[in-house]
């Protein structure tokens, strides 16, 4: 609830009608390309790309990131595409050497603060591994455990990732 108040001090957005509802904030609008331009443009904006990854055996890899579990994902680098983002991100974060994207999934947006709130836009990927090897978090990210889940037991996560899953 406080970053729904900290969002709701910024002005831009207390000109929009919203309403939460389970830990989305749902925003009306009439001209909605120019109220999503200017809530864009009320925040540090950044893009994103990461993926879902599958093993053959219907395994979920998920990462451990600040105590609660995530998916792989980082920003896009200048020159990237999200695919090339998303596929380098995996690597970097999870170890896997072996990755097919499979096809888009979804865009998401979340915000964080990080001495100012940031909107970030990320671009999901369904990825497919044979890969079996030995998984390595990438600790400097923060990252302190990977584990394969079920497909059918996947761990608690954040709201979006929940969206991503389905």
């Amino acid at each position: 609830m406080n970053s729904f108040i900290e969002l709701m001090r910024l002005s831009v957005l207390n000109k929009i009608p919203n309403k939460v509802y389970k830990n989305k904030i749902i925003f009306f609008s009439q001209e909605i390309k120019n109220d999503w331009l200017r809530i864009i443009n009320s925040f540090s904006f950044i893009e994103a790309a990461g993926g879902l990854v599958r093993r053959s055996n219907k395994e979920l890899l998920f990462i451990l990131k600040n105590g609660k579990w995530d998916l792989p994902k980082g920003k896009i680098d200048f020159g990237e595409n999200p695919e090339q983002a998303a596929i380098r991100e995996v690597k970097e974060e999870t170890g896997l050497l072996y990755l097919e994207v499979i096809n888009f999934i979804s865009e998401t947006y979340h915000l964080y603060n990080d001495k100012c709130i940031i909107l970030k836009k990320t671009f999901w990927f369904l990825m497919k591994t044979n890969d079996f090897a030995e998984l390595i978090p990438q600790k400097e990210e923060g990252i302190t455990d990977l584990k394969w889940f079920p497909e059918n037991k996947t761990p608690k996560t954040y709201n979006s990732i929940n969206d991503v899953i389905k």
